[in-house]
């Protein structure tokens, strides 16, 4: 008895003298749940072009941009909201001006509940409103999203991705979202070399109608929006660059197994200073009106979806001079299995006018063919799904 009172003795003074856990420190111990996705897209391109400026141009290449790894760490709060970070990495296209062979594309802290959202980070820009089929979503980046003013660069990704703060409403029972954000896009020289230091230069507001996935078919309209954005680039005495865009989805059909629907998407942008469209900066800052409309047709075995094929048309013209260019896109997705994709895509596109004499070619041609495979797992989940983190990538694939 003597050694157990002692040992009793012995145990509580050491519980006693252990440093104590603070109640504000309790939370640093829970488990957060655990989303790790990844996309790998693989294709071998072909591309020509034709035209009198330059002669032949022709590439052949293995291409992996696009290619990324997600991981998604997120807690329930005390309010039962849900806050998290996500860490991104992806690999960048082949011409862009990055020292290493892959960057870091989503870095960024979020908190949601059932009527908000709001992020802080480094992540896509709210430059868009519609997904189309293509394979990657910069097939056709120069009409399909708003173009970032302050790059002089070749790299694509500089129009794609910035430093944002976005504040998202739900409305859920109408099915409406309302979207506000500053932005902080990238800004290089006009040798294309990202400047040291760049502040926050451009937002934009925008309000979608969003039928969601598990609703698709309960009505025709899927998804229907307007926005506006606006950027401060100072070129010739002009101030602010806007652009204003719409677009949303129908559904054609309401069969899940046989499925059809049609999207389309227009942005007007007003430019800023005189355009140069020999160079990129010069394109990005023009003003321009884009159309793209797209058809695309699914089919499913069982609910489990076995191939989609797509057809993307897009038309952009340059307002204040003779340029103007238009491309074709047909595209087609075979599932092999779960995640394993065969990737058929052949991409035409014609220049014209002074377009087409900054450029030095009249058309491109580009055929890829290709695998992708994706995944998605989950650990500690206690919260219960919002979205797929592979919805951060383009979802065609």
């Amino acid at each position: 008895m003597r050694f157990r009172t002692m040992l009793t003795t012995t145990a509580a003074l050491l519980v006693a003298a252990a440093p104590g856990v603070d109640a504000k420190d309790l939370g640093a111990t829970v488990m957060p749940r655990l989303t790790l996705g990844g996309r790998l897209i693989s294709t071998l391109d072909a591309t020509w072009a034709e035209g009198s400026g330059r002669g032949d141009d022709d590439r052949y290449d293995v291409n992996v941009a696009d290619t990324s790894l997600l991981l998604r760490a997120d807690r329930r709060l005390f309010d039962k909201s849900v806050g998290g970070a996500v860490v991104g990495l992806e690999f960048p296209d082949p011409d862009a001006d990055f020292q290493d062979t892959v960057f870091f594309h989503q870095v960024y802290a979020f908190l949601w509940d059932r009527t908000y959202q709001v992020e802080l980070g480094h992540t896509k820009l709210r430059n868009f409103l519609v997904e189309f089929p293509t394979l990657r979503d910069d097939d056709l980046l120069g009409f399909t999203e708003i173009q970032n003013g302050f790059s002089a660069s070749n790299t694509e990704e500089y129009h794609q991705f910035g430093n944002h703060l976005a504040l998202d409403l739900f409305w859920p029972e109408r099915f409406l979202q309302a979207t506000g954000y500053l932005a902080q896009r990238i800004e290089t020289d006009e040798a294309g070399e990202v400047k040291e230091e760049f502040d926050v230069n451009s937002g934009g507001l925008q309000v979608q109608f969003t039928r969601p996935e598990a609703l698709r078919f309960a009505g025709r309209v899927r998804q229907l929006g307007f926005g506006w954005d606006a950027q401060r680039v100072d070129r010739d005495g002009d101030t602010w660059k806007h652009a204003f865009l719409a677009g949303g989805v129908v559904n054609l059909t309401m069969d899940p197994l046989d499925h059809w629907e049609a999207m389309a998407q227009v942005i007007y942008d007003t430019g800023a200073g005189d355009p140069d469209l020999t160079t990129e900066g010069g394109r990005a800052a023009a003003e321009a009106l884009s159309v793209v409309a797209a058809v695309n047709y699914r089919h499913a075995t069982f609910q489990l979806l076995r191939w989609k094929a797509g057809l993307t048309a897009a038309y952009k013209d340059y307002r204040d001079e003779d340029a103007a260019e238009w491309s074709a896109v047909p595209t087609l997705q075979y599932r092999l299995g779960d995640g394993v994709g065969l990737l058929v895509q052949y991409r035409y596109t014609q220049r014209t006018g002074d377009l087409a004499d900054a450029v030095g070619f009249d058309r491109e041609h580009t055929v890829q063919v290709g695998l992708s495979f994706d995944f998605e797992t989950t650990f500690n989940d206690y919260i219960g799904e919002r979205q797929s983190i592979l919805n951060l990538e383009h979802g065609y694939v």
